[in-house]
């Protein structure tokens, strides 16, 4: 090989190393973020089960009422009619 060709293609990889760098950099600051972000979503999500745990919670509470209601009612309807037997009796 003569000097011109040799030196023709050590130019030709230089620029090829060049741009390989260039773009392992970009992925580089491409994982870093990826990085950052994988982080941040796992802070989002465990702020998201803490607060879908106090809404399942407050949902529980306000579900159960009805029913304690409807159980009251019941109760006094039922106390309402002994009442009543009671007196009728005496």
């Amino acid at each position: 090989m003569d000097d011109r060709l040799c030196d023709e293609k050590m130019k030709n990889i230089d620029e090829k190393v060049e741009r390989e760098e260039k773009r392992i950099e970009k992925l580089e600051e491409n994982s870093m973020k990826l990085t950052e972000l994988s982080v941040q979503l796992t802070e989002i999500i465990k702020s998201h089960a803490c607060c879908l745990s106090d809404h399942e919670e407050r949902l529980d509470s306000l579900e159960k009422r009805p029913g304690m209601w409807f159980d009251k009612v019941i109760a006094a309807g039922i106390s309402a009619l002994i009442a009543a037997l009671v007196s009728a009796l005496f």
